[in-house]
C-alpha cells in the first residue's frame, strides 16, 4: 500500500491540554491511515478526549486508547479527520450526549492550537417514523486554546 503524504498532520500529533483551574480538557491525537480504492491510503488523525470539571470527570475516551496495530485506525477513538486548507477538521463524539460535532483545530503557534466545536448540521435522530434533531450544545467547551503537553 502506498501512502498519500501529508506532513502537516505531524504538527498536530501528541497530547494537547486546556486548563483554567475549574476545567481540564485533554486530547490525544495519533496518526492513522484510511485505505483508498486505488490501493493508496490517506494519512489521517485519530483522537481521544478527556474532560474534567470541578474535579469530576465529565467524560473520557482515554480508557479506549489501544496499542497501534500496523498503523491502522484505532478502535474506540472518538475523533478522526484530516487537514483541509491548513486547518485540521475532525469529527468528535460527545459521549455524554451521544452525538457528533465538528471540530476545527488551527495551529496558532508551534505549541498552541485553537479548538472550535460546532454542531454537525447533518446529524438527526430517527424515532419511529419521525426524524428529530439531536439535543443542541455539547458537554465539553466549544472554544478554547490548548497547549501541547510534554507529558504524552
Amino acid at each position: 500500500m502506498k501512502s498519500t503524504q501529508n506532513s502537516e498532520l505531524n504538527k498536530y500529533l501528541g497530547t494537547w491540554v486546556y486548563s483554567n483551574g475549574n476545567e481540564t480538557f485533554k486530547i490525544k491525537l495519533l496518526p492513522s491511515r484510511f485505505p483508498l480504492p486505488d490501493g493508496t491510503y490517506e494519512n489521517m488523525i485519530q483522537g481521544y478526549h478527556y474532560y474534567e470539571k470541578d474535579g469530576v470527570i465529565v467524560e473520557s475516551s482515554f480508557d479506549k486508547i489501544t496499542t497501534v496495530i500496523n498503523d491502522h485506525i484505532y478502535p474506540g477513538s472518538t475523533m478522526g479527520g484530516g487537514i483541509i486548507e491548513h486547518v485540521l477538521s475532525i469529527h468528535i463524539k460527545d459521549i455524554s450526549k451521544d452525538k457528533y460535532g465538528i471540530v476545527t483545530l488551527k495551529l496558532i503557534e508551534e505549541n498552541k492550537i485553537k479548538w472550535s466545536l460546532r454542531e454537525n448540521s447533518n446529524e438527526t435522530v430517527t424515532v419511529g417514523m419521525s426524524v428529530k434533531r439531536s439535543e443542541q450544545g455539547f458537554s465539553m467547551p466549544s472554544e478554547m486554546i490548548l497547549e501541547k503537553s510534554t507529558n504524552n
